[in-house]
């Protein structure tokens, strides 16, 4: 048999429990002992299995954090125009539920309130509310679209954060917070659109801005390949382009002053062009891991400390070559992946500029015996034809290749050094002890 608990405040019944629900459809009674029910308490149906609706008398005006919390059956649930105010986590992870109808004059949708709602996909958020909570659609992977009214003036944190499915937001004229990682993790997101009249955000082709421009908000994560940020901006926000599935290619502008913590984290970034006058934050490209490409400007005058953190956060076995100053070369390359880039350098395989092949020139004379036994052991005629041809390789320590291209069993190299020797040892003008010159 059906009962609900209860307690009795004055003039008005607060439910606190239920038990024996037999059926699949519960209806909350209106009045009990003569008080009518105006509350429905925290967990007060929490963990309930077996329950697909709720009927809500209309004279509810309060609804409790965690009420219906993982109510996992519950398929759909209107909630009476009388209703106020929905707690926390009031319909957290109900993981069947699939529409909801919200009173007409509900003013915010709190924090988590429809988080985890994995099939959710029908609901319409009244003209009333002002604030869209932390966390409040978190997970809601259904959710294809949501219209958010005019009167909104906040975004919480993470409000709509992992809803995959959604594929364009419409910033009203009146919001003036949108809170971090409000839209990450949307993996089906092309575009958030601002209204002009918003005195706080702007988006240009579907790029959130601030109102100025100057700093970059968010990029949409299912954006475009390539993208060039406009010169007029000068700082990317925390996360801008977190997780940006498709971004592969970057180009900064000289105007960029700072790159936001966790900027390109975890994004499909493969180049990345900038000056070294911009400051970075902490991982801002941590988990770029199809990295192959860095192209940084400048003489190093400006950034020296702003850069440690690319150093440390992206550079990889991947990176193909390298350009820019030859400070960037300096400063930020680890010892072997010079060795490396010198190596490729010497192959034909590395793109420069003029003032990075000076770089890889100066290099590779001062560690020329290391890069040529690595050839030899790499088996590479390539790189030791480019060094014969610019007199890099030392004929008095020929004797000393040879020898480790015999023991690496590298038979063209072997063939080749032995010629060299030929060309340069034996054939150099060697003063003769007899000649009456």
């Amino acid at each position: 048999m059906l009962k609900f608990y209860y307690k009795e405040e004055k003039d008005a019944i607060v439910i606190t429990g239920v038990e024996g629900i037999t059926d699949n459809i519960v209806k909350i009674p209106s009045v009990i002992n003569g008080k009518s029910v105006k509350e429905i308490g925290p967990e007060c149906f929490q963990n309930i299995k077996g329950i697909k609706s709720i009927e809500i008398p209309n004279t509810v005006v309060k609804i409790g954090k965690w009420a219906f919390g993982n109510c996992s059956d519950l398929q759909e649930m209107s909630i009476p125009d009388t209703v106020e105010v929905i707690g926390r986590n009031a319909f957290s992870y109900c993981t069947s539920l699939r529409c909801v109808h919200l009173p007409e004059e509900l003013k915010e949708i709190g924090k988590s309130i429809f988080s985890g709602c994995s099939k959710l996909k029908d609901i319409v958020i009244p003209k009333s509310v002002t604030q869209i909570g932390w966390y409040a659609f978190v997970d809601c992977k259904s959710l294809d679209s949501i219209h958010i009214p005019d009167k909104i003036v906040e975004i919480g944190g993470a409000a709509f954060k992992g809803c995959t499915n959604l594929k364009t937001i419409h910033i009203p004229s009146k919001v003036k917070l949108i809170d971090w990682h409000a839209f990450e993790a949307c993996k089906s997101l092309e575009s958030i659109e601002v209204e002009d009249e918003n005195e706080n955000y702007s988006s240009i082709d579907g790029v959130l801005y601030d109102k100025s421009q100057q700093t970059l908000i968010y990029y949409p994560i299912n954006k475009g390949e390539s993208f060039e940020i406009p010169k007029k901006v000068k700082r990317i926000q925390e996360n801008g382009f977190w997780g940006s599935i498709n971004l592969k290619e970057i180009i900064i502008p000289e105007s960029m002053q700072c790159i936001g913590d966790h900027a390109f984290n975890g994004s499909a970034l493969v180049s990345i062009e900038m000056s070294d006058k911009v400051k970075i934050g902490q991982w801002a490209f941590s988990g770029c891991k199809d990295l192959e490409k860095v192209t940084i400007t400048g003489d190093g005058k400006n950034g020296l400390n702003g850069l440690e953190p690319l150093r440390k956060g992206i550079l990889n076995n991947k990176l193909q070559y390298f350009s820019g100053s030859s400070f960037a070369f300096d400063f930020l390359l680890s010892v072997d992946q010079k060795g490396q880039l010198a190596l490729m350098y010497c192959k034909g395989q590395v793109k420069y500029n003029t003032i990075s092949q000076k770089t890889y020139e100066n290099y590779i004379s001062s560690h020329i015996d290391d890069i040529i036994l690595e050839l030899i052991h790499e088996d590479s005629l390539e790189g030791l034809h480019y060094l014969a041809r610019t007199n890099k390789i030392d004929p008095h320590k020929i004797d000393v290749f040879i020898e480790e291209a015999n023991t690496s069993r590298s038979i063209k190299v072997l063939a080749f050094l032995m010629e060299y020797k030929n060309e340069n040892v034996y054939n150099q003008d060697i003063d003769d002890p007899l000649s009456l010159d």
